[in-house]
């Protein structure tokens, strides 16, 4: 969601937990504050810092409690992810 609350459908090309990039229609304005809800990671905000190609880049504005957490979920996402690719899935707790 834009500054202004237009919504978009988006991909997330690359996750950290200080930023994404993101593959959308439009890219918003760089210093513009947007909102972004993630698939199995949540909602989180912060600032547009770059664009490239048809993507765009936000700095995310997190807690420290935030960050840590967000370091967790992709860190299990990414554990998924390799255990779905070698075929070695296992129950999730």
């Amino acid at each position: 969601m834009l500054s202004d609350g237009r919504e978009y459908d988006c991909r997330t090309v690359d996750i950290s937990a200080g930023g994404v990039a993101i593959l959308g229609v439009t890219k918003g304005k760089i210093g513009e504050r947007v909102v972004v809800y993630l698939d199995q990671v949540g909602r989180v905000e912060g600032t547009i810092v770059r664009h490239f190609g048809g993507c765009f880049a936000i700095e995310l504005s997190t807690t420290d409690l935030k960050r840590d957490w967000l370091n967790l979920q992709i860190s299990k996402l990414l554990k998924r992810r390799s255990e779905r690719a070698s075929g070695n899935s296992s129950p999730s707790a």
